[in-house]
């Protein structure tokens, strides 16, 4: 079976373009990654390093869809799903310390995914730099088995370990790769949604449900139309958001990770909720623009 693409609803506005670059100022613009920073997460994000997420990401997920079957329908999958999903994936594949982890996830999701100015005196994006500057002088003082080690270990390996290219690459994960997971797996659970009569129709067998959601992850992934997106100077001519961390759709270091995070929530979802529907027609929703996906500000859902 394949999922047809959910009609695009005109996306919702981003953040207010001031807002974004009040946010964003002392962060990487996606589109200017240094080279140098790309080759690095290219090779220290390797498969086996995203496999090894997988044990925390299980851990995660069965934890978010605890929360949403608690709560009771409807439930918003983007607030009680997507979105600490996608902050606990960072924090696994950084090594943020379980104690830092809410901050860490706090943090980014006021950074990258909040749906209007930041109140007075917000400071979530130099909470967010001074604690990874503090972490990855941990790591390199005291290497462990998480991205900012190996980033470091790949570096001395070019011939060179500078500390700030380290945060550097840490940052450009984080503008990437956050808000495209959230983004995507928003769109993979709303493929999922959308197709409750197909669910029933193919029945519950592990063979069935692998399929859905092989092809949920693709629906999810196909590249997202090109919307404007403010990070540039208020006035500018701002150029849609695109490849940040390499070329192309598959290998990049975003889609990849929103691939593993899909893997690992699609089938959990299904037999958790089996009866899984939107609450609202999907086209209705507002959409939220991300350099790989398309997603949905809210997912209603019921079940």
């Amino acid at each position: 079976m394949t999922i047809e693409a959910v009609p695009v609803a005109p996306a919702s506005q981003p953040p207010t373009t001031v807002a974004t670059v009040r946010r964003l100022a002392s962060w990487p613009t996606p589109g200017a990654a240094p080279a140098r920073s790309r080759e690095l997460i290219t090779r220290a994000l390797t498969p086996a390093r995203l496999d090894r997420l997988r044990p925390g990401l299980e851990r995660s997920a069965a934890v978010c869809l605890d929360t949403t079957e608690a709560a009771g329908f409807p439930a918003d999958l983007c607030q009680t799903v997507a979105l600490p999903l996608a902050g606990a994936g960072l924090c696994e594949l950084l090594g943020v310390p379980d104690d830092d982890r809410s901050d860490v996830t706090a943090w980014s999701r006021s950074l990258l995914w909040a749906p209007g100015p930041p109140p007075a005196g917000d400071g979530a994006g130099d909470e967010l730099l001074g604690y990874l500057c503090e972490l990855v002088e941990t790591r390199v003082c005291a290497p462990e088995d998480d991205l900012i080690s190996a980033l470091a270990r790949v570096a001395t390996s070019l011939g060179a370990l500078d500390e700030h290219e380290l945060v550097q690459c840490a940052q450009l994960l984080i503008v990437e790769a956050f808000e495209s997971v959230v983004a995507a797996l928003g769109a993979g659970m709303a493929a999922v949604a959308r197709h409750a009569g197909d669910r029933r129709d193919v029945g519950s067998g592990a063979g069935a449900v692998v399929g859905l959601v092989a092809s949920a992850i693709d629906e999810a992934l196909r590249p997202a139309p090109a919307v404007p997106w403010p990070l540039g100077q208020p006035g500018a001519d701002v150029q849609p958001v695109r490849a940040v961390l390499g070329a192309g759709h598959r290998g990049r270091a975003d889609a990849d990770l929103a691939r593993v995070h899909l893997h690992v929530l699609l089938c959990p979802l299904i037999r958790r909720f089996p009866g899984l529907r939107p609450a609202v027609p999907l086209e209705q929703l507002p959409r939220h623009p991300s350099g790989l996906a398309l997603g949905f500000d809210a997912l209603p859902v019921v079940w």
